[in-house]
């Protein structure tokens, strides 16, 4: 069995080739490549729209603790398309990501650079109180207090990894509490019922 895994956010990918009992991988770096016809180029360059203002961010691990205006407007756009009363999303870019205030077709493939389906579901209230749970078990305090991803915490243990925004919730979370136990004081607008549908 042959593994490869060629990177992420599409920045590279792997050319495998099979020949009898021989394979190999090559990973090629999409930088490296060559430039795209400038057909294509000059489409992804147009402006196709323009934002109150710049909701660009830099470090997930900062708009995870502190939130954004990038999130809660992401939030804001799915819950009117939908007509949900709770938004759940994930940020793809552990350093910088976001739309500038003069968006650009490329901003969007990179602010959002994979197909995604917007879903609506009716979730209890528990469910709802468990997703957020194992959102915050992606972060831990460091003995100092710090906050911090639980794997850097925790090393060479299995710590969760994907850590969902929630909008529509509102919710007290403490940190020294162990993961799992860690969110209280959930609202929906009204207080979260365990057995309510949203």
């Amino acid at each position: 069995v042959t593994y490869v895994q060629p990177g992420s956010h599409s920045y590279s990918y792997a050319e495998i080739t099979v020949a009898k009992q021989r394979v190999t991988a090559v990973i090629h770096d999409v930088a490296e490549e060559k430039p795209l016809p400038e057909a294509v180029q000059t489409w992804l360059e147009e402006q196709i729209g323009t934002l109150e203002k710049s909701y660009t961010y830099n470090g997930l691990l900062n708009v995870i603790i502190h939130g954004h205006p990038y999130i809660d407007w992401f939030h804001a756009f799915q819950r009117a398309v939908s007509g949900a009363q709770i938004s759940v999303t994930e940020l793809f870019f552990n350093e910088a990501g976001g739309l500038p205030q003069h968006v650009k077709r490329k901003d969007i493939l990179r602010a959002y650079g994979r197909d995604n389906v917007l879903v609506t579901m009716s979730m209890s209230g528990a469910a709802i109180k468990l997703a957020i749970e194992e959102s915050m078990a992606v972060l831990a305090q460091h003995p100092n207090g710090q906050l911090d991803y639980a794997l850097n915490v925790y090393p060479n243990t299995l710590q969760p990894y994907q850590f969902d925004f929630f909008g529509g919730v509102t919710y007290t979370c403490r940190w020294d509490a162990p993961a799992y136990a860690r969110v209280s004081n959930v609202y929906v607008g009204n207080e979260l019922m365990r057995d309510d549908a949203y």
